[in-house]
């Protein structure tokens, strides 16, 4: 047996070699392995600067060990099936030039067995996600009482920034999209300050308007989007106050973005006016721009053609060709009432590219990409092309056609890549910003109206790994970087709730 796996975090890339046994009358089968690292990451198709940049200096330790694993197999229907396995792994964590220096010992112990098959999202795994949410907006609405706490207080009105607010906005929007009642205490506490608070950066504003939306979007709204029912967004009927005020807002994000470039043809957002931008927060300006358009807050689609035209510009231009199939709901829907039924299969060849933080390249070499970013990269074009196709006597065919085609480019590189027990891509991302980058996967298979992506379904994925993580507090468990549990709890909500819906694409 010979496998590895590659680009660990921390760890580089593992080789993992050995045999297995034949398999006894009992059914059981014993591997019996060795794991090591390798001194040096491999290239893999990228160069070595890339590697030196990008991958080298996440590789901390070294490992060798062994690994030995003893299963019993079972023949149901004519597959295979463990039914059970003990595994051991011990070996020696090193550090130091060369990993000469032995830093830890590693002595672990596994023991399963096959308890249930999930027939995707059946029943039970609905009831299993109904509990989570109703833990986790409890939770949630509890910890937004306070209102005076360290990370919801007021900020000062001239300060640089005003994360407290956003911090706030999207959690009264998962709030909201989970299923507390509009009237609720807490609910309505929370918009009378938010309303009132000032608004400076992109983030606070963007997760603001959002969450005003929410107020007045029609609860059946996503379900008729994802069946056909209905073939876009219905515009919002908001009160004269919060229109008055979503328009200050919406002049406000116009302000943040990156001023080394000519906004008429390139829009893309910093958190406030300056020389820089960022694909995770302009993400965040276009989910805000859109929310705002619904509402009635004119948006010039020159807006929505120079945004498209950023991200078209930062897509990365390097990727292996997939062939790629992605299905929507209302397919899905089909395949499910008639199972016996002949459908069509609609499969495209592709390149798998993805978005990263900056631009797609750096002196010459490309830059890491994200499953965070991707999915905002596909999530910003989506909303580009409803902004369009909202205002058909701005026609720009050329546009929405190379739009579509880099977002399924997108997906593409999320089908190559997508995992929901790590935030997907690069060395460096892997074990940081794991919510954040589910809802920014959910956003961007929602908006583009995706249910599965080369047959497999991102949202039950997901689901069953936010559900089975939640703690008993209604609380998801803290990453290993500096984070905060409202948005974590919030964004694990959103996911959960599927809060995003369809958009005009063209699907």
């Amino acid at each position: 047996m010979t496998t590895d796996a590659w680009r660990l975090f921390r760890l580089g890339d593992l080789l993992v070699r050995g045999r297995a046994s034949a398999v006894d009358p009992e059914g059981w089968q014993t591997l019996a392995l060795t794991v090591k690292n390798s001194p040096e990451p491999a290239l893999r198709g990228d160069g070595k600067r890339f590697v030196d940049r990008h991958v080298r200096p996440f590789v901390w330790y070294g490992f060798e060990g062994t690994l030995q694993i003893r299963r019993r197999l079972e023949v149901r229907d004519g597959r295979s099936l463990v039914a059970e396995f003990t595994s051991d792994l011990g070996g020696r964590i090193l550090r130091g030039k060369d990993w000469k220096e032995h830093a830890a010992t590693l002595s672990c112990r596994e023991t399963w067995k096959h308890a249930a098959t999930r027939d995707n999202q059946d029943a039970e795994f609905r009831a299993m996600v109904v509990r989570a949410l109703e833990l986790g907006t409890k939770r949630l609405r509890d910890d937004l009482r306070d209102l005076g706490g360290q990370f919801l207080q007021r900020q000062a009105d001239d300060g640089g920034n005003s994360y407290h607010a956003g911090r706030l906005a999207l959690g009264l929007l998962a709030l909201v999209k989970g299923g507390v009642p509009k009237d609720d205490e807490v609910v309505q506490r929370g918009f009378d300050e938010l309303r009132g608070r000032t608004l400076i950066d992109t983030y606070s504003i963007a997760n603001a308007i959002m969450a005003i939306e929410s107020l007045y979007a029609p609860s059946d709204e996503a379900g008729a989007l994802r069946t056909g029912a209905q073939q876009r967004p219905r515009r919002r009927e908001v009160a004269p106050a919060d229109r008055e005020l979503l328009a200050k807002w919406t002049a406000r994000l116009l302000t943040c973005i990156d001023t080394r470039v000519d906004p008429a043809y390139l829009l893309r957002f910093n958190y406030t006016a300056g020389d820089r931008f960022d694909n995770s927060v302009n993400q965040y300006g276009l989910l805000g721009l859109y929310s705002a358009h619904l509402c009635g807050i004119e948006i010039k689609p020159a807006v929505w053609e120079a945004a498209a035209n950023h991200l078209l510009a930062s897509q990365s231009p390097e990727g292996p060709k997939v062939q790629l199939e992605l299905i929507d709901y209302r397919t899905l829907a089909a395949r499910a009432a008639d199972p016996d039924a002949t459908f069509t299969r609609s499969q495209m060849v592709q390149r798998a590219l993805g978005w990263s933080y900056h631009e797609p390249k750096s002196d010459g070499e490309l830059t890491p990409t994200w499953g965070s970013m991707t999915s905002a990269g596909i999530t910003g074009l989506a909303i580009c092309e409803a902004g369009l196709a909202d205002n058909p006597q701005f026609k720009r065919p050329t546009l929405v056609g190379n739009s579509r085609r880099a977002r399924d480019d997108g997906f593409a590189w999320l089908a190559q890549w997508m995992t929901p027990r790590h935030h997907a891509g690069a060395i460096e991302r892997q074990q940081s910003w794991l919510y954040y980058y589910l809802y920014s996967l959910e956003r961007a298979a929602l908006l583009s109206g995706v249910a599965l992506i080369q047959d497999r379904d991102w949202y039950f994925e997901g689901a069953m790994v936010l559900v089975l993580a939640q703690q008993a507090d209604g609380h998801w468990p803290a990453e290993i970087h500096w984070d905060q549990g409202i948005e974590r709890d919030a964004m694990a909500i959103l996911f959960l709730k599927q809060s995003t819906a369809p958009v005009v694409t063209g699907r």
